[in-house]
């Protein structure tokens, strides 16, 4: 292998390792500095073929697998170029058909930056080795799943979601008047058929319910009640005794549930009554279904009003008997 070094010392000189300014096909690798436009290209050789690998171009843009950094047409691999409005990188896609694609670029603009992925597919994003996070070609965002059915979804397998699928920590301990997440909707109308939010199993395939508005600054929970939806409508039975059988309390948390006094029900006693109501959590805990504080109230209120109806009842037919023994005697 010859190896020829000029020192350059006027404009037309040029610094170069080889046997020419282009490498021979006989050597492993070159550096040539040779071109009149001040371009600097590494070569590399392989089966008897010298090929470009990387190049420096004389407005300091790198180009990896293109001899031409600043031309959109012809990038190839790795690309790094700058300017007096920012800088980027750029890996190239290697297909001969998209050329004039970007492929994955990194770009500041001034004071912002953009992750660009120009061809028609997705940004994924791994740790471990293992994908956790993707923007699909469409936009949406994905969390520990890679099927989209929202533009935000988040999918975690049981063992890693004992929070929940979104937990949502507020920032202080002082923030009882802020809220933990607002839901905002665009349309102005505060009737029913305002929904704030909905809630789906079977894979979004079955609807459960959702928050409605409730008229002005009201909101409730709305299920679906549709005719359409039901069959065998039959009146319901009587309730009296179960709503008597039921014990409305008040009582205190345990420390380990926070403490604090509160008004309901114990769930085992209801689950004798209306076990529909009953629901267990993972740990084996028991919990109420729609049965608050002010349920406990009113079936209390009708538990006393049913004992006062109770009195007077009797009280009438008492006087009723009284009557009818007055009228006996002075016939």
């Amino acid at each position: 292998m010859s190896i020829k070094i000029t020192i350059p010392n006027t404009s037309s000189d040029v610094l170069t390792f080889g046997s020419a300014n282009t490498p021979t096909a006989a050597q492993i690798a070159g550096i040539d500095s040779g071109s009149s436009n001040g371009q600097l290209a590494l070569y590399t050789t392989a089966s008897g073929t010298s090929t470009e690998a990387m190049r420096i171009n004389a407005s300091q843009n790198v180009g990896i697998g293109t001899a031409s950094p600043t031309a959109a047409s012809s990038r190839r691999g790795l690309v790094l170029r700058g300017n007096a409005n920012g800088a980027e990188l750029i890996v190239q896609s290697t297909s001969a058909t998209d050329g004039t694609s970007d492929g994955f670029s990194i770009t500041t603009v001034g004071t912002d930056a953009y992750l660009f992925n120009r061809l028609n597919g997705f940004i994924a994003f791994a740790t471990n080795n293992t994908e956790r996070a993707r923007i699909d070609s469409s936009g949406n965002l994905l969390v520990g799943t890679t099927t989209s059915v929202a533009p935000l979804t988040i999918g975690k397998a049981a063992s890693q979601a004992a929070n929940g699928q979104l937990c949502i920590i507020s920032p202080t301990a002082g923030d009882s008047n802020i809220s933990g997440m607002s839901i905002i909707k665009y349309a102005n109308d505060s009737s029913t058929s305002q929904v704030l939010m909905r809630f789906l199993m079977n894979q979004g395939g079955t609807g459960q319910g959702q928050i409605n508005a409730n008229g002005a600054n009201t909101a409730a929970f709305g299920s679906y009640s549709d005719s359409r939806l039901k069959e065998n409508i039959v009146d319901l039975p009587s309730q009296l005794d179960n709503i008597m059988a039921l014990r409305p309390v008040e009582y205190d948390y345990i420390e380990s549930m926070g403490g604090g006094h509160q008004i309901g029900f114990v769930a085992q006693e209801v689950q004798a009554i209306y076990p529909d109501l009953v629901g267990e959590n993972e740990d084996g805990m028991l919990t109420l279904t729609d049965m608050n504080k002010n349920d406990a109230r009113l079936i209390k209120a009708i538990q006393e009003m049913k004992a006062i109806i109770d009195t007077q009842a009797s009280t009438i037919t008492q006087l009723q008997a009284d009557v009818a023994a007055l009228k006996g005697a002075s016939a």
